[in-house]
Order: C-alpha cells, then sequence, then structure tokens
C-alpha cells in the first residue's frame, strides 16, 4: 500500500510541477493578444523561457513514463500474484541459501512458473513497450 502511495504522490508532484511550469511559460513568455504577440518576440529566446519549457517538456516526459510504468506493474501484478512480495522473496531466499536440493528445485520451479507468467503477459501486451516490459519482467524474477 505505501508503494502504491508514493507512486500516486509522485505522479501528482510531476503533474504539478508540468502544469504550473506551462501556465507560467503561458503567462510570462508568450501572452494572449497583439501585445502578447509582440511581447512573445523578445521573451520567448530568455532563459528564463527556455528554462520554463524545458521543465514543460521534462516533467511530460516523467509524467508519462510514471504512467507507462505504473500501469506495467498493475498488469504484472495481475499476471503474477504476489510480485514483489512475501512469494518471490522466499522463491529468491530458497535459491541463495540452499544447500540442499529441495530447496533449489523448489526455487527453480518457482522460477519457471514466473518466467511463464511474465511470458504470458509479454505475448497478451502487444500495445505496451517493449523495453518497458522487459525492465519490467526483469524486476518482477530478479527483483531488482
Amino acid at each position: 500500500m505505501e508503494a502504491l502511495l508514493k507512486g500516486i504522490a509522485s505522479a501528482a508532484v510531476a503533474y504539478s510541477v508540468h502544469y504550473s511550469s506551462a501556465k507560467l511559460y503561458d503567462f510570462f513568455c508568450v501572452p494572449d493578444g497583439v501585445y502578447g504577440f509582440i511581447q512573445g518576440m523578445f521573451t520567448t529566446g530568455s532563459p528564463v523561457c527556455q528554462a520554463g519549457l524545458a521543465v514543460v517538456s521534462n516533467t511530460q516526459m516523467s509524467y508519462s513514463n510514471l504512467l507507462t510504468i505504473g500501469l506495467t506493474r498493475m498488469v504484472l501484478d495481475m499476471a503474477i500474484p504476489g510480485a514483489g512480495t512475501a512469494a518471490t522473496s522466499a522463491a529468491a531466499s530458497a535459491c541463495a541459501g540452499s544447500a540442499g536440493a529441495t530447496g533449489a528445485a523448489a526455487a527453480t520451479a518457482a522460477t519457471d512458473t514466473i518466467i511463464s507468467n511474465v511470458g504470458a503477459v509479454v505475448s497478451s501486451a502487444s500495445s505496451l513497450s517493449p523495453s518497458i516490459l522487459t525492465r519490467a519482467a526483469s524486476k518482477a524474477i530478479t527483483g531488482f
């Protein structure tokens, strides 16, 4: 639940900065009307307006990435129940600390299940970016 709240807070901050920067750029750099058109000829190239436009561009990209990663995580959580929780932690610890064949076999079976579930998600989510899915699948499998 904490991760969800942090994700929502991150998206809210990114969008708030984006919205504020866009409104300030519009007000100070390219105001409305004939006077604004003339003023814009002098202010649009200023360092302050260039910085404002760069902030608008970068926060738009950040917000877009937050939404894409958040939606990908939701899809993975639905396809792999318990991803990122105790189930995958148990598989990782069994794999890391297994001196016996039973622990290694259980970890291998858990990893095989995760890989097959991720493969199903990748094949059914063709509208999502392959690189995003690859990173998300890697995180679901390895925890990193």
